[in-house]
């Protein structure tokens, strides 16, 4: 009646060659102690981890922006350096440029863009450029080499200048 029948009433075993265990997340082994049971042991582990990968995206967005900001600083700081030395060019020693007029004309916007007034050296580069503006009678501006826009930035810095 029963083609498998082989007088053996035992169930078979059911071999897994796949190499993985079979383990019920849901399942509470019995020494775990006061740990979560069944499937609020699961969502628990889900919260740890998503807390983590949050975690890790603040900590990577914090490093980007510090990168950022240092990126920045170093950049302004190096285009500072370069206008300062490209002023310097201009009332150095060896200058190509004698003509006080033409000197203000190419000078005032470096100036202007890198002028602080706590730099001991900007302040004598401020004094060497009003030299040169007195000399001309003010030349740049009145020509339209400089517009008046640039004049009162040139007053802010002159008043910055002073108070120093």
């Amino acid at each position: 009646m029963f083609a498998t029948f082989t007088g053996n009433s035992r169930r078979r075993r059911n071999v897994n060659l796949s190499g993985q265990k079979s383990v019920n997340p849901f399942t509470n082994p019995s020494w775990s102690g006061n740990t979560p049971v069944g499937a609020s042991k699961t969502v628990a582990q889900a919260q740890v981890q998503r807390l983590q990968r949050q975690q890790e995206r603040t900590r990577l967005k914090a490093a980007q922006r510090i990168q950022r900001v240092w990126r920045g600083y170093r950049t302004r700081k190096a285009l500072r350096a370069s206008r300062r030395q490209a002023f310097d060019q201009i009332y150095g020693e060896g200058s190509l440029v004698q003509d006080p007029a033409r000197r203000t004309t190419d000078a005032i916007p470096l100036l202007l863009s890198v002028f602080q007034a706590s730099v001991e050296d900007d302040c004598r580069r401020l004094c060497l450029l009003a030299r040169d503006l007195l000399q001309t009678n003010f030349h740049a501006f009145t020509s339209g080499a400089i517009d008046f826009v640039r004049l009162e930035k040139l007053v802010r810095v002159l008043v910055s200048g002073l108070r120093r």
